[in-house]
């Protein structure tokens, strides 16, 4: 559409030029800026200056404005009102040539909370998602006095739809495609928003708490025994690596460290002072031409494949020792025994200073 003050141009035959809306209708979308297309063009034989007033019944620092004309910056606009007050004006430093095209860009950006803000709706309220606003260009050779044209305007606000992003741009600005396809987008959306978490479901560590008992017979790991929550969490997380190691002393001190929570020591630390110790009881014994009496031929004192377990912590009450014995048949070799020892961390001894 193409408005002209023919009435000014009576008066002032030199300050004429057009003004059009190519779109009427914008859809908005909070926190994401949207165009309105101005085009103004000079149609008379002499320079223009030019000013804009925007109105409307939306608030006004949602509105600002560019220009898309490569002689002319948009340190060539001048905001007179606002932000935040109607009518927003901006005024042009540089004239229009004659016969010259200037697009000029009217950007409107809602709130990133306009839905969820607390002020957004109140009980028995309805929030507004529609507005009307109005443009008038103002123009004039020694001053933008002379009223050229009024278009109006409208705005929907809508929440942003990802299936619009799948459409031809000349279907994405059409107000009832888009609320077509929100109402599958947020009938699908549980769906969509579960198959993109399905990794958490998965792992041990994030999994809802309904699906542990399917976790753990996807892995083989026995339900039958009681456990927290969180030790079962990682016991099912790492329990190939269990199976891997399992009948090694490296299998067995990590199986007890999942438990327990004690901690693991570096491996240079003596096995003695180990928050979980596993020693073996090794002795010779009675060999036949090669005891010596009296020195080492032993009969019946030795223990082959025996060892000990020892598990240091300050707090031995609070650990389930019939499921660590339950643990440590679980991972030993079948013909080996063992003694479980629970107790509190020794302090180091300390040398005894020698006496004169």
């Amino acid at each position: 559409m193409q408005l002209l003050n023919t009435t000014a141009a009576e008066d002032l035959s030199f300050a004429s030029a057009t003004v059009s809306l190519p779109q009427q209708q914008l859809r908005l979308n909070p926190d994401e800026p949207s165009e309105l297309l101005i085009q103004v063009k000079n149609i008379s034989q002499r320079p223009l200056q030019l000013r804009l007033n925007v109105t409307g019944d939306f608030p006004a620092k949602w509105c600002y404005m560019g220009i898309e004309e490569p002689t002319i910056s948009t340190t060539g606009l001048l905001l007179k009102n606002g932000p935040g007050q109607f009518p927003v004006t901006w005024c042009m430093r540089d004239a229009i040539a004659p016969h010259q095209n200037l697009d000029i860009s009217l950007y409107f950006k809602p709130a990133a909370d306009f839905f969820e803000a607390a002020h957004a709706l109140g009980p028995n309220d309805t929030l507004k998602l529609n507005y009307q606003g109005q443009i008038q260009v103002y123009a004039g050779p020694d001053g933008a006095d002379c009223l050229m044209g009024v278009e109006n305007f409208s705005l929907h606000i809508r929440p942003d739809s990802r299936y619009l992003k799948f459409l031809p741009a000349v279907y994405q600005e059409v107000d009832f495609i888009s609320r077509f396809l929100k109402l599958f987008e947020q009938s699908f959306d549980p769906a969509v928003q579960a198959i993109s978490w399905m990794w958490a479901y998965l792992d041990p560590l994030t999994a809802p708490e309904a699906m542990l008992p399917f976790l753990a017979q996807w892995v083989g790991w026995p339900s039958d025994i009681y456990w927290s929550q969180a030790q079962q969490r990682r016991l099912i997380r790492r329990a190939f690596e269990i199976y891997q190691w399992r009948g090694t002393k490296q299998g067995l001190r990590l199986y007890l460290h999942l438990y327990t929570g004690l901690p693991l020591d570096l491996p240079d630390t003596p096995e003695s002072q180990k928050h979980i110790s596993i020693q073996e009881v090794f002795s010779r014994g009675f060999v036949m031409d090669e005891a010596r009496l009296d020195h080492d031929a032993i009969l019946g004192g030795g223990k082959p494949f025996h060892f000990t377990v020892r598990l240091r912590t300050e707090e031995p009450e609070k650990l389930d020792e019939a499921l660590i014995h339950t643990i440590i048949d679980q991972e030993k070799p079948a013909f080996c025994t063992y003694d479980l020892l629970l107790g509190p961390i020794s302090p180091p001894v300390s040398p005894t200073p020698p006496t004169h």
